[in-house]
């Protein structure tokens, strides 16, 4: 990930860097230490080419952690 951005209606804006063929997935946990705690927030996002950003709701969450998955070619 590029950067992680927070707006005061706790939107979180993501920048990662990206293959332009690929499809990101963003997951969300708020327990780094279950493996199995993982959600999907959103999924289907298209490459915007060698960056992309999206943004989701942080669901008013005191401490919540995110990772972009991808696949390419999709």
């Amino acid at each position: 990930m590029r950067s992680i951005a927070v707006a005061a209606g706790g939107a979180v804006t993501i920048v990662w860097d990206s293959d332009p063929l690929g499809v990101y997935t963003i997951e969300a946990t708020g327990n780094l230490s279950d493996p199995q705690s993982w959600v999907v927030v959103k999924s289907g996002i298209a490459s915007q080419g060698a960056t992309t950003s999206d943004t989701v709701d942080g669901n008013g969450a005191a401490k919540r952690f995110y990772r972009v998955k991808g696949a390419i070619g999709q």
